[in-house]
Formats: structure tokens, sequence, C-alpha cells
């Protein structure tokens, strides 16, 4: 995918902003390349500021583009494209996704209900939304793409999972706890004080939590391998990530804050894209101690020989980063 010479540095988009605002300013060097992804356009729509366009137009960065097999899921074999215009390939990426974003946000409660956020979440409201949404894609299907059995009777099979999906929602509602009561049960001890001098970060989670997780191994629960209800046969490793990203976040490794508010779970699922994508290049730049950390504790799960740089602004550091 990429010149083994060149250094490809993967930017998350608060290095992007404090260039945009005067606090840095990246430059490139022969060797050096950064790099950002769709994930900066989803950013940038949610936020409607432009201005990172013009530090990515100076310093000539280059879109990670992940590729898709025939049934559309995530492969290990993404693109590096050429130096392209951003604003262009934003409005394609704008224009391309238009049809599908109203679609995009139906299960977004639910990650802050799991947290133990149990008020973000009406059960019937998800089921009704979920039932129409759905019928709404498939008439934009033709019939001859559906498979006949489905067909013949997917009303009533779409309103049979609906039904089933709001008492499943129901029914967690009685379980579930507060995040700080649910970390308390999976280990007694703070998950941040963990020491890297004491090995892998994911082998001394797993130590102190294997017992509350019967029936799924490590490398289940951290994403290497599929969860014993997934059925795929193996997990593409930018699943991988995202994966290991969020159950960090749950056990309250360095987790990021405002995991029980809605308005958080976009961000909190860029910082997961963003180490996904990352693990693509050479390394990642970042000025978020809580990813930064969880980037470490991931890429070493995972084998990978990744730099995490973190730079931390105060009155004596440098603005200028080469």
């Amino acid at each position: 995918m990429a010149n083994s010479k060149m250094l490809f540095i993967y930017l998350d988009k608060n290095i992007l902003q404090y260039d945009c605002d005067g606090i840095l300013k990246l430059e490139t060097r022969d060797n050096l390349c950064f790099v950002y992804s769709e994930e900066h356009f989803n950013e940038i729509s949610r936020s409607e500021d432009e201005r990172i366009f013009n530090v990515l137009q100076r310093i000539k960065a280059r879109k990670l583009k992940l590729t898709l097999d025939s049934k559309f899921n995530i492969t290990d074999q993404p693109r590096m494209l050429d130096y392209q215009d951003p604003r262009m390939l934003y409005d394609e990426h704008q224009n391309a996704t238009a049809g599908y974003k109203q679609y995009s946000n139906i299960f977004i409660p639910l990650q802050p209900f799991f947290m133990g956020n149990i008020e973000s979440v009406d059960p019937h409201l998800i089921n009704e939304k979920f039932v129409t949404q759905i019928k709404e894609l498939m008439k934009s299907i033709s019939v001859t793409e559906i498979p006949q059995s489905l067909a013949a009777n997917y009303e009533a099979s779409l309103t049979n999972i609906g039904d089933n999906l709001e008492k499943a929602l129901n029914d967690a509602k009685e379980k579930i706890l507060p995040i700080e009561q649910m970390r308390k049960k999976f280990a007694k001890k703070n998950l941040s004080e963990l020491n890297q001098s004491d090995g892998l970060i994911v082998d001394q989670i797993w130590s102190l939590v294997k017992d509350k997780f019967p029936g799924i191994e490590k490398d289940q629960l951290f994403g290497k391998k599929p969860l014993p209800y997934m059925k795929i046969p193996e997990m593409p490793i930018f699943r991988t990530v995202v994966q290991c990203h969020s159950i960090l976040n749950t056990l309250g490794y360095y987790p990021d804050k405002g995991l029980t508010k809605i308005s958080k779970v976009y961000g909190i699922n860029s910082d997961a894209s963003h180490l996904a994508h990352s693990i693509f290049c050479s390394g990642i730049i970042s000025a978020d101690d809580h990813l930064c950390k969880k980037a470490n504790a991931i890429f070493q799960y995972l084998g990978l020989n990744k730099a995490v740089i973190q730079l931390k602004f105060g009155k004596e550091d440098e603005k200028r980063i080469c």
C-alpha cells in the first residue's frame, strides 16, 4: 500500500484543529506524509468548520480509503490515495452518503443505554423507528433483488424482529447498572492505574475480568476473534480495533468522558474510527491523552509496531511539529 521508506502519519482531528487555531504548525518532509480519512469528513460535516481543508491542502495530506468486499465488509487492504483536493473529495463523500445519513443514527442511543443511561432509550420508539426505516429502505430495492423467502413475508418478519428488540431492551433495563457500579462488578481496581511495565495492558485486564465473562475467550472479548454469536469466520483488523477500543472504554481503561451521553457518542465513535484507520499507517499523532493510552494498549495487544505521538501543550511547548 505504501512506500516502506515513507512515513505515513495519521492525524487525529484535534491536531488539525490546533493548526487551524495557530497553536502549532504542521510541516512535511520528503519522507513524511500526513494522512486523513473519511472520518475527518464526518467530523467536519457535524461541526460545519471547514478551516481544516486549508491545513490539509497546505500539508498535501493524503486520504486513506477503506475498501469493501462483495458483502460490504471492511477489508484489510485499504488504498492510500495520491494527493487530491480534500474539498473535492469531501463533496463527493457528502453526495455519496446523503441518502443514508438519516438511517445511520437509529441505534446511537443504545450506546449510552448499555453504559448505564437507561433513560436514553424508549424501547417502543426504537421498535417503531426501526420497522419504519427498514420498510423505507426496502422500497428502494427491486423485488428481484430480495430472496423469495424474505419477500413473501418480510413485513411480518420485520415486525417480529422489532417486537423482540423492544422486549430485549425492556428486559435489559431491569439489569443494567450505572457505569461505575458495573465497572466495580468487573474489577475491584481502577484499570487506568495499571502499569505497562507489568505486562500487556490487555492481558492484565483480562486476568482481572475473565471470570465475569464465562464462555468468552480473551481474544473474543478484545476483538481478535468474533464473539460467539457473530456469524463471521474472522474479524477484519479495523473491526478488531473498534471493538477493543469499545471494551476498554466500557471496563474503564482511560475511558472517554461522556460515555452515558448521547451527544458524546459521535465523538467517541470517531476516536475509535481514527484509531482503526491509523493501523494502516506508520503511526498516529494526537493530543488526546486517553486516546493515546488506549492506542498503545491496542497496538501492543495486536503486536503492531506503530508510533503513538502524543502532543502536550503548555507555555514551554514548541509550536512547530516537523
